[in-house]
């Protein structure tokens, strides 16, 4: 199959074939209207309807064809024009209207066969309103298909729906013109998108109609995603001297050239082919593809799923199944209400066809039960909400509609949705419960076990357990925080029964972002934090979109297609285990997948990370690009380099990752009390085998453990508790102090690693907060916040100290603060000097133990 047509570099590039623009060459009898045109008859198309030209209006002239609006349509058609199969045609005309406020103006190109017969058409955009000037429109690149042999042009009034017309308006058409180039067309199918790594590239293009008494060349780019050119020829292309005799057309072939060169790195690449004449750029086109390790086997299982909105081409639903395994999905929608026609019964064989290849490569199809035939639809004529209103009438006047094709595809659809994604109409609805037992009723009928589910919103109380799912939709504010409380927020409570499962919808178009790496980072956020929050589902909407898709309409890859199957990839039937604690405080993502663990990993900040996460780990970026990972000779720990766009370690010890994320403290915090404290370090064996080997606590500089070494040995799955005391020094940090647990253990083979885990110092009962500014007389205000929470309350009394550099430290009272807050002030001059330097304050509580101690660097906010 083809992709789109050639596109002219430069308008004068094409070959003019015929230009109508009513002037008194086209009106050689001068009766007013265009010689050897018809004009359409019939009862709709009355004689009463005025068209004439008019010899008052133009766009280069003074003369036009003029259809005045009279209550009912009318249609004027070109004498047939002799066309060929071998070029791409494009057409171009200025339409003005006046005083249209129902009916529009446009103009029709239809191409018949040598039987007059009609084999395609198309249509310009309506014109319709007033005008002052003349609105262009324009229809191309048209490919004819095979056996094409005419073209008819066709300008018409039509008028509005439901008998609203209009009467005493005015439609003016002029300068209609026709033009062709060679019809060039890159080949384009599922092995010339989806190429696997190790394939050397193969671009193919079928060129003909060369015109004879030039010279052709194609001239082949290859760009990766930031267009950067890769590889570039130039062929050059034999004559047609054939086309001299137009009757030997039928007989041409179009003349295949191929251009390939060895295999490229993983990436996203754009081919583009440019057709020179006699040296002179005349008209281009472009292609997608990229090149991955192809997926050879579908995950059993994954959350990830696509959302398609209408019903595919014939190409490209033979090409969606391998094109849906490589997206790394187990799930798809599809609308289906409209593809059993009677008409047409070979569609929906081919529909059947792909929801069986489907399910044969793990990913199973949802049947979409959004947009009814045009029978049940034009009843609602304009007012229109949704499906809700279909269903909320008696049973009879939809079920005939609905059953045969819930019976055409109950042996591949267990799913089916009620309502296109953003359908509304079954919010608030009274006749909800009846128009979900009588649509349910009506599928399970035919399809016993058939889940049924509903598009519905955040905010809305969910419809209970008469539906098994429900498709709630992510907007432009949604960030992936907001979506992870979204999800937390409406999780079924623990001890009560579940309720109907969250599918998450993500719609590319709310992507914000500069640029497609800042809206591919905002892909990859918002699919891990449904992931990793719960969603049951997955869903990316509208996929095939030229402006706003994963793919194109004919089936090329997108840009975001690449971060779109990494993440899903990498994600498809992982486990959710838990987060690590890195040194640097990075916020991560732990999954489990395959017998190995995977990371994703990222920092508003810029940074560096340390760990241990196996022999051979590496790390890969959202664009699938796969790197080894430095490692410090001396501790074996990874060096990671992390940023705001978030990467995948992957090839990470499973067994390693869970140790990491089982090594807690017992207790894991202490109150700010200078003295002792117990505690416990539990640790478990996470290898499948027994392990012996030591363990080493390393605290702050000052803090004391007895003991705080270990000798191990456990069976497989044991936790070992290990009870230490923790004495605090007078100068301990209130928060987070970093504690280090190095273990040297063998298991199948020697490993060594360091578990970083947060020891948090003070309780939630006594809390403090700083403030600095700079004052406007350069003065340096700090604003000591302390808060009381103790239950039951204290009544507390602190000695405050503000230790400043080569200064006197400054000396404040906190007396009997019960609950809540106290606030205290202190000055210090000249607030520049101190900006960038660490400030000590230190509260030591009268007549008790509490100790706190908090240190900050000046000016961060400023």
């Amino acid at each position: 199959m083809l992709a789109a047509a050639i596109q002219p570099v430069e308008p004068h590039a094409l070959t003019e074939i015929c230009r109508y623009t009513f002037d008194s060459q086209n009106d050689l009898d001068l009766d007013d209207q265009p010689d050897d045109w018809v004009r359409r008859k019939g009862l709709q198309f009355p004689h009463y309807v005025p068209a004439q030209i008019d010899h008052t209006v133009g766009v280069d002239d003074e003369s036009s064809l003029r259809i005045d609006a009279n209550g009912a349509a009318a249609i004027y058609y070109s004498p047939l024009i002799p066309i060929d199969d071998l070029h791409t045609f494009f057409f171009s005309a200025s339409i003005r209207t006046e005083q249209l406020h129902h009916d529009a103006a446009m103009i029709s190109i239809s191409l018949l066969d040598h039987r007059r017969q009609r084999l395609q058409r198309f249509l310009t955009r309506p014109v319709t309103g007033s005008h002052s000037s003349w609105v262009p429109v324009e229809l191309g690149p048209i490919a004819p298909q095979k056996g094409v042999r005419f073209v008819v042009i066709g300008c018409h009034l039509t008028t509005g729906h439901n008998d609203v017309r209009d009467i005493g308006g005015h439609a003016w058409f002029d300068n209609l013109r026709l033009g062709r180039l060679p019809r060039m067309e890159l080949e384009s199918n599922f092995y010339r998108h989806f190429i696997s790594g190790n394939s050397p590239v193969e671009v193919h293009c079928k060129v003909s109609g060369l015109d004879p008494g030039h010279q052709y060349a194609l001239h082949f780019r290859f760009l990766d995603a930031e267009q950067n050119m890769r590889r570039e020829t130039q062929l050059p292309l034999e004559e047609e001297t054939e086309l001299a005799d137009r009757q030997l057309a039928e007989f041409l072939e179009p003349q295949p050239v191929t251009w390939s060169f060895e295999p490229q790195p993983p990436g996203y690449y754009t081919t583009t082919a440019t057709l020179l004449r006699d040296g002179v750029p005349i008209g281009s086109q472009s292609t997608t593809l990229v090149i991955l390790k192809l997926i050879e086997q579908t995950a059993e299982a994954g959350e990830f799923g696509w959302s398609l909105q209408e019903p595919l081409q014939h190409r490209e639903l033979s090409e969606l199944p391998r094109i849906a395994q490589q997206a790394g999905i187990n799930w798809l929608k599809y609308p289906v209400w409209q593809t059993v026609d009677e008409n047409n019964p070979l569609f929906a064989s081919e529909l059947a066809s792909a929801f069986d290849d489907l399910n044969q490569l793990r990913i199973l199809p949802i049947g979409l039960l959004a947009e009814p035939p045009p029978r049940l639809r034009d009843q609602f004529a304009r007012n229109w909400h949704g499906l809700n209103e279909v269903l909320s009438l008696p049973t009879e006047f939809w079920s005939s509609s609905l059953e045969p094709v819930v019976a055409r595809y109950s042996s591949s659809v267990r799913h089916w949705q009620l309502g296109a994604e953003n359908d509304r109409s079954f919010l608030g609805s009274s006749s909800l419960s009846s128009s979900l037992a009588r649509a349910r009723s009506c599928i399970q009928r035919i399809c016993l076990h058939a889940e049924v589910g509903l598009p519905w919103t955040w905010d809305s109380e969910p419809p209970g357990h008469d539906v098994q799912f429900v498709s709630v939709s992510v907007d432009a504010e949604t960030t992936p925080e907001k979506l992870t409380e979204l999800l937390r927020n409406t999780a079924t409570p623990a001890g009560v029964r579940k309720g109907p499962q969250r599918w998450v919808i993500l719609k590319l178009a709310h992507l914000k972002g500069k640029n497609l790496e800042d809206q591919a980072v905002g892909l990859a956020r918002w699919m891990l934090a449904a992931k990793n929050a719960g969603a049951d589902r997955i869903f990316l909407d509208d996929v095939y979109d030229d402006d706003h898709g994963l793919l194109n309409r004919d089936g090329s890859p997108r840009l975001l297609f690449i971060p779109w199957r990494t993440v899903a990839h990498e994600l498809q039937g992982a486990k959710p285990l838990g987060r690590f604690a890195f040194p640097n405080q990075s916020p991560n993502a732990v999954f489990s997948r395959n017998g190995e663990a995977v990371v994703f990993l990222w920092n508003p900040e810029p940074t560096t990370e340390s760990m241990y996460l196996g022999l051979n780990p590496q790390e890969m970026d959202i664009w699938g690009r796969v790197s080894p990972l430095p490692t410090d000779p001396v501790t074996g720990e990874s060096q990671i380099t992390v940023g705001p766009i978030p990467k995948m370690l992957i090839h990470c010890s499973e067994p390693i990752a869970r140790w990491r994320l089982a090594a807690q403290y017992e207790i894991g915090r202490m109150q700010s009390i200078y003295g002792g404290h117990n505690d416990t370090l539990l640790v478990t064996n996470t290898f499948p085998q027994g392990v012996n080997g030591q363990l080493q606590l390393t605290l702050p500089p000052e803090w004391e453990a007895e003991p705080r070494s270990w000798t191990l040995a456990a069976e497989a799955g044991e936790t070992l508790r290990l009870p230490t005391f923790l004495r605090l020094p007078p100068n301990a940090n209130l928060g987070e102090q970093p504690t280090y647990w190095d273990f040297q253990i063998t298991a199948d083979r020697p490993y060594k690693f360091r578990v970083h885990r947060p020891y948090i110092v003070g309780l939630d009962d006594l809390k403090i907060e700083v403030l600095d500014r700079k004052l406007p007389d350069g003065r340096l205000e700090i604003e000591q916040i302390v808060s009381n929470h103790t239950n039951p309350l204290e009544k507390l009394d602190f000695r405050c100290s503000l230790f400043i550099p080569e200064a006197r430290r400054q000396k404040l009272q906190i007396t009997k603060l019960g609950q809540g807050s106290d606030r205290k002030f202190y000055y210090l001059p000249n607030a520049d000097r101190y900006r960038g330097q660490e400030l000590w304050l230190r509260l030591e509580q009268d007549g008790g133990r509490r100790v706190i101690n908090y240190r900050w660097v000046v000016g961060k906010d400023w």
